[in-house]
């Protein structure tokens, strides 16, 4: 019985997640986990992603904890246009001056 309300669960985030996410498609997520010989983990994600009518798309990461950390963000488009990282994302800027550029937007401790 724990595991069947643990997967309604599960599932109902997911509707809530395409609701919102209405103008975002999802067509493939790879994640890949290296281990280094002194215990670090290297992760890479590439998300397939088709996003129409918005100006941003945001990948969300909370709770990560102290420990870890985002570095060598890349960021391309369909075309293989490498986005250049500005590191701290200033989310007030235009959509001109944020056009080929990502980075990443702290929202508060360890995020």
């Amino acid at each position: 019985m724990g595991l069947r309300k643990l997967l309604l669960t599960f599932l109902a985030s997911i509707a809530v997640f395409i609701a919102t996410a209405a103008n975002t498609t999802i067509r493939d997520i790879n994640i890949t986990y290296i281990l280094t010989p002194e215990g670090h983990a290297r992760v890479t994600e590439v998300w397939d992603v088709s996003a129409k009518n918005i100006t941003e798309w945001y990948l969300v990461k909370h709770n990560m904890g102290s420990a870890v950390s985002i570095t060598d963000l890349a960021v391309s488009d369909e075309n293989g246009l490498n986005f250049i990282n500005e590191g701290e994302w200033d989310i007030d800027r235009s959509i001109k001056q944020k056009a080929g550029k990502c980075g990443i937007v702290h929202k508060g401790v360890n995020d």
